[in-house]
C-alpha cells in the first residue's frame, strides 16, 4: 500500500514540476502574469496545438449547401415526424402505472 502511495506523491511531484516549469518558461516568453488570482494557471489559447494538427490561419472556403427540393424536405420532415409518433407512444406502452 505504501508503495503505491509513494509512487502516486511522485507522479503528482512529477506533475506539479511539470507544471511550475511550463508556467515559468510562460512567463519568461510572454511576460505577462501567467496565473490567476487563486494561484491557478491562465490559459493561453492555441498555444500547446501539435504542428499540423490545425489549418494555418486561413479561412477555407465552405461548399454551399445543396439544394434540396421541397418534396425532398416534406418526406424529410414527415419521417422524422412519424418517428417521433412512434416512439413517444412506444414510450407510452412501456410505462408501468
Amino acid at each position: 500500500m505504501y508503495l503505491a502511495h509513494g509512487v502516486r506523491v511522485a507522479a503528482v511531484a512529477l506533475s506539479v514540476a511539470t507544471m511550475t516549469a511550463a508556467t515559468t518558461a510562460g512567463a519568461v516568453t510572454s511576460g505577462a502574469s501567467t496565473t490567476t488570482t487563486a494561484g491557478l494557471p491562465k490559459r493561453v489559447p492555441r498555444a500547446n496545438l501539435v504542428p499540423g494538427s490545425v489549418g494555418s490561419g486561413e479561412a477555407v472556403p465552405e461548399a454551399a449547401p445543396q439544394a434540396r427540393s421541397a418534396d425532398e424536405i416534406r418526406n424529410r420532415m414527415s419521417s422524422f415526424q412519424r418517428g417521433v409518433r412512434e416512439a413517444r407512444a412506444a414510450g407510452s406502452q412501456n410505462e408501468e402505472p
